[in-house]
């Protein structure tokens, strides 16, 4: 199955893609967040033979964190379900984007953190099993 991982943000969205039968990611791109998102990824979707999605949950690891991002993915994922009838599951994206800027600054290349945070999000799916992190339904 070929999937797209997603690292969601307002002002822009990490991809990355991959197969559960190699089970290895690889950035693609980094495109405009907030409403921009869906539209695009649906474009993605076709184009590139996507058939399920793996989206980072930024889960709080303390209370004075602020969840507003939170709230925002899940209704994301909601909305990215819905419109493209695929499955949606969800990984816990934390340190995500930390660990994408220590390999783009300690290995170079040429794809964006957010697309390498997103890469880092579907390996994780991809190492702990399909089942664990799944939410929604495919149409």
């Amino acid at each position: 199955m070929k999937y797209l991982g997603i690292d969601y943000g307002m002002r822009k969205t990490g991809l990355a893609v991959g197969d559960s039968t190699a089970a290895v990611a690889v950035p693609f791109d980094v495109i405009a967040g907030g409403k921009e998102t869906i539209p695009r990824v649906l474009e993605i979707v076709k184009s590139e033979g996507i058939e399920a999605f793996v989206v980072g949950l930024p889960i709080p690891t303390n209370a004075s964190q602020n969840e507003d991002q939170l709230l925002r993915v899940v209704a994301f994922v909601k909305a990215l379900g819905e419109a493209s009838g695929l499955l949606v599951s969800v990984v816990d994206e934390q340190f995500s984007s930390t660990e994408a800027r220590r390999i783009r600054s300690e290995y170079g290349g040429t794809a964006g953190e957010d697309a390498i945070a997103a890469m880092l999000i579907l390996q994780a799916f991809f190492d702990e099993g399909a089942t664990n992190y799944v939410v929604g339904t495919q149409n």
